[in-house]
């Protein structure tokens, strides 16, 4: 019989969990809507939902079946013919929504409010710019993990044999639907089970039963869906695993973690308290259970990434540790410390991490704003089709190229369908000259390059005008000699004072005036490569970098006016700075066509 003080003790936390539960999604579905073209037109997002609305029917791709159901939105509203932002926005807040659904059956039909509370933390305790790259499987199963926990919970209290028996069914359905998000889950399935069973249910035969289902079917599941070459590869074998352990620290992928561990200190505060209490109270086989799953999934990464190639991607990865350490949080956490310390704790850790979410968007939004320069400049040529030159390519805010020419056609169609352009990004200009004049030309990645044509793409959401592809670069060599000076080119930045972002790095607008009365090229070659840089000072007018990162130029310089992004790597010391732009040939010569901005770093 449950104590008057243990009934109160039910109560608050029932009121704390569905208030700050609602607040919580109240805050991501304004995210998902404020970032909507950061969460829905880069890289993956930007190609999927191409794919969607080319062909009116989900994408489902490495037999990830269970994403079907965050696309039935979308593709509703694609249905319905609703505008281009309406279906990346109703396509952006279905992801969360997704996630509240779960949370409306944990916290209002199995009323488990820890698993409700374990929800939400999870959501946003190892998420910072992964929030932004929101088509991926593996987030999309966050809800039904956190749902299964709560049921296999309630399974090992029912003592009813046929409620029991059922809860089983559905637990080993919920495996099945986690394991069509993604191949990754098999691992949560695991730490589910044996962080269940290492609460003094080690002779639970349902815990251990399913525990030999799940192993079986995920062994059925690589039958009936094999995994993709992509898959695949990233699988390492068990001898890899034994091979490379003992080597983690010489891994680029491990000082990419380290540098990146900072920036979630809120998960190890979690991690501490639960470990502190765990063994406080006693509870040591579960928090075993938690370090050896951590600590083993963040081997795994290190291991397939060793190589440092795609530490962006592996981000994602890292999520799955909200899930290790949640769940021992929840449970172990709003046993032992009473409510009055404990929901002002979530409270603390659910702001902090938001904002957090929040702050990332920096890099994502000129991301987006990187878009929106080079498709007003191909416009602004008269043109609907753009090449690019790798080497002008602003990789800082741009990591990768494939799904460059989705990523400017959704934002460059926002406007209307009439507006709707592409780009595409090669290391080779020549390589295209025969076929560039094609007017329906439509250049997609490397394994579909001609896939597409501009008039059989979707009119209702694009039209690109037929015509040639535009070279957005030529090369420096016409200038025919080093300049010693560049007469009729100015420069000015667009704002005069820039405060700091989170990031380590800001990119500052220059806008660039040419009167020279011809285009300015701007494609380097082997001796001259003209771009932008910048000399730092401080307040007082003292130099602190001479030569600071150099930035190509984005595009030619048209006649008139050009606005082109600059990359300013931030000083370490807290402070307001002075920054001098100017024009130089990398490592040769400055132009001394100065203009400055006060920089204030946070």
């Amino acid at each position: 019989m449950l104590s008057d003080k243990t009934k109160a003790f039910y109560l608050d936390e029932k009121k704390a969990v569905l208030l700050l539960g609602h607040l919580f999604f109240i805050v991501l579905t304004w995210f998902s809507l404020e970032f909507f073209r950061e969460r829905m037109t880069i890289s993956d997002a930007a190609y999927y939902n191409f794919l969607l609305i080319e062909s009116g029917e989900p994408v489902i791709v490495h037999n990830r079946w269970s994403s079907y159901f965050v696309q039935l939105l979308p593709l509703l509203a694609v249905k319905m013919s609703l505008s281009l932002a309406a279906v990346l926005k109703i396509y952006s807040a279905s992801l969360i929504l997704f996630q509240y659904f779960f949370f409306v059956i944990i916290v209002f039909i199995l009323k488990d409010y820890r698993a409700g509370f374990a929800l939400l933390l999870a959501l946003c305790l190892t998420f910072r710019g992964v929030f932004y790259f929101s088509i991926t499987e593996l987030f999309m199963g966050f809800g039904a993990a956190i749902l299964c926990w709560a049921v296999i919970k309630k399974m090992i209290t029912e003592n009813r044999v046929l409620v029991k028996n059922a809860l089983v069914a559905v637990i080993f359905l919920l495996f099945v639907f986690l394991t069509l998000f993604h191949p990754a889950f098999l691992v949560v399935i695991v730490f589910l089970l044996l962080f269940e069973l290492s609460k003094s249910n080690l002779t639970n035969i349902h815990l251990w039963g399913l525990l030999i289902l799940g192993i079986v079917w995920n062994i059925a599941r690589t039958k009936l869906f094999p995994l993709s070459a992509y898959e695949a590869d990233k699988m390492p074998s068990i001898a890899d695993i034994i091979k490379y352990i003992p080597k983690l620290e010489d891994f680029k992928s491990t000082n990419y973690f380290m540098h990146f561990v900072p920036n979630f200190w809120t998960s190890g505060i979690v991690a501490m308290l639960t470990i502190y209490l765990g063994i406080r109270a006693k509870k040591i086989l579960p928090i075993v259970v938690m370090l050896v799953t951590v600590f083993g999934w963040l081997a795994l990464i290190l291991v397939i990434d060793r190589n440092g190639n795609s530490p962006n991607m592996y981000e994602y990865y890292y999520t799955l540790f909200g899930i290790f350490i949640e769940l021992p949080f929840a449970d172990i956490v709003f046993e032992k410390v009473k409510p009055i310390l404990c929901l002002p704790l979530v409270i603390a850790l659910l702001a902090i991490n938001l904002t957090g979410i929040y702050n990332s968007s920096y890099v994502y939004r000129e991301r987006v704003q990187y878009f929106d320069r080079l498709n007003n400049y191909v416009h602004q040529s008269g043109n609907s089709k753009g090449l690019l030159a790798m080497v002008n390519f602003q990789w800082g805010i741009g990591w990768s190229t494939w799904a460059f020419p989705y990523e400017t056609l959704l934002n460059s169609a926002l406007a209307g369908p009439d507006s709707a352009g592409s780009i595409y990004i090669t290391n080779d200009m020549a390589r295209f000259d025969s076929i560039m004049n094609d007017p329906e030309l439509f250049l997609g990645p490397d394994w579909c390059q001609f896939c597409s044509r501009t008039n059989t793409i979707n009119p209702d959401y694009f039209k690109i005008k037929s015509g040639t592809y535009f070279k957005i670069n030529t090369n420096q060599g016409i200038i025919g000699h080093q300049p010693d000076k560049l007469s009729g080119i100015e420069l000015r930045p667009l704002q005069e004072t820039i405060y700091s972002a989170t990031d380590t790095f800001i990119i500052t607008r220059i806008e660039l005036i040419n009167n020279t009365g011809q285009v300015f090229p701007s494609m380097k070659n082997d001796t001259i490569n003209i771009g932008l840089n910048y000399h730092i000072y401080d307040k007082e007018g003292d130099m602190l970098v001479f030569e600071g990162s150099f930035t190509p130029l984005e595009t030619d310089l048209l006649r008139g006016s050009t606005i082109q992004g600059m990359t300013v790597l931030l000083p370490e010391k807290k402070g307001e700075y002075i920054v001098e732009v100017d024009l130089c040939n990398a490592g040769r010569k400055w132009f001394e066509i100065n203009s400055r901005f006060r920089l204030i770093v946070k």
